[in-house]
């Protein structure tokens, strides 16, 4: 797991998403990963926006975040968005069972020689999920594939 993850709840998990789900029996975290909820695009302006929308949205009391954990049964998607102080609140926690998973790829992208962008990306049977993860160097992002390479093939 990142060393950078504050203390929570389950397993080293905040407990922003921790409250979120139960670990079933015999459930294991293998790795958990914080997306960016407000990412645009990698290009410098769309960084810019992004930085700009967050700022905005940070200011006003409200957030858009996304957790990644990666179990041994299962991988759980959780999205938490607020605004304007908790006036508006909505919580999304998609769960995909590992047999369903049919992909999982990571990429870096750099912009201008020093804007990096590291993109997490897994294709299930049924939906596309991809974020950009926060506070991730390329060596995590490496672990991370390497991870779920060996629990898709054990599924």
């Amino acid at each position: 797991m990142p060393a950078a993850m504050p203390p929570a709840a389950i397993g080293g998990i905040p407990d922003i998403y921790a409250s979120n789900f139960q670990l079933l029996p015999g459930e294991t975290i293998e790795y958990f990963a914080e997306g960016d909820g407000f990412f645009l695009g990698t290009n410098m302006f769309a960084k810019i926006m992004s930085w700009w929308a967050s700022f905005t949205t940070m200011i006003t009391g409200g957030h858009i975040k996304l957790g990644f954990i990666l179990t041994n049964q299962r991988l759980l998607v959780i999205q938490s968005q607020a605004a304007m102080c908790g006036f508006t609140k909505g919580r999304n926690v998609h769960t995909i069972s590992l047999k369903s998973i049919a992909e999982a790829k990571s990429g870096l992208e750099r912009q201008c020689c020093c804007i990096n962008t590291r993109l997490v990306h897994v294709q299930s049977r049924t939906y596309s999920y991809a974020f950009v993860v926060k506070k991730f160097n390329d060596q995590q992002l490496q672990d991370f594939v390497t991870r779920m390479s060996m629990l898709i093939l054990q599924n």
